[in-house]
């Protein structure tokens, strides 16, 4: 079981290097999902200490690099992923790309490699992409409405209605990467 979840936070940080930064909102991101993988801290610090190491040159471009060492990960592991696991997968790089506002080129190779890779279908594909702009769009607003509502009550109901339509964004991802078994099936 461990070897699944460290080499899953090995492509996520791999892959938080691809465009040759990692940034605060990648690192908080990093940090949601080691606490949802139940990655201690000594758990992360190895497996950031590894990725540091296969990815010895920073530039803005690393993606080249990056996938070779995904490749090296994924021959030494074998196929050792469900379906879900890979969609997931796939769905987390992409919430990391956002993270800092921006899905850079070098990431966009990274994920295109593994969605190739994993034979994840066109329209799950899209609907990732789209549900995580989506949730970005929506995160801009609620901060707008924090710093420019003008009524207190409106201002939080807004928010709070952003909060939700981000919830069921969320939910039916959740439902879309279930769903992946069973289309294999």
């Amino acid at each position: 079981m461990w070897y699944t979840t460290s080499a899953k936070l090995k492509f996520y940080y791999l892959f938080m290097l691809a465009d040759g930064r990692c940034s605060a909102g990648e690192n908080d991101k990093f940090d949601k999902i080691c606490q949802t993988m139940k990655a201690d801290d000594k758990d992360k610090q190895k497996v950031i200490d590894y990725c540091n190491k296969a990815i010895s040159v920073f530039s803005d471009d690393n993606s080249a690099m990056v996938t070779a060492e995904i490749s090296n990960l994924l021959s030494a592991y074998g196929s050792f992923l469900e379906k879900s696991d890979e969609a997931e997968v796939i769905w987390n790089l992409i919430n990391l790309a956002y993270a800092d506002g921006e899905y850079s080129e070098p990431e966009k190779r990274v994920v295109t490699f593994l969605k190739n890779c994993w034979k994840i279908d066109n329209a799950t594909f899209s609907d990732f992409i789209d549900t995580a702009e989506t949730m970005l769009a929506l995160e801009t607003e609620k901060q707008w409405f924090k710093k420019n509502g003008k009524n207190f009550d409106e201002t939080v109901a807004k928010i709070h209605g952003i909060d939700d339509t981000i919830s069921r964004l969320a939910q039916n991802v959740g439902l879309l990467i279930s769903e992946a078994d069973l289309a294999v099936k």
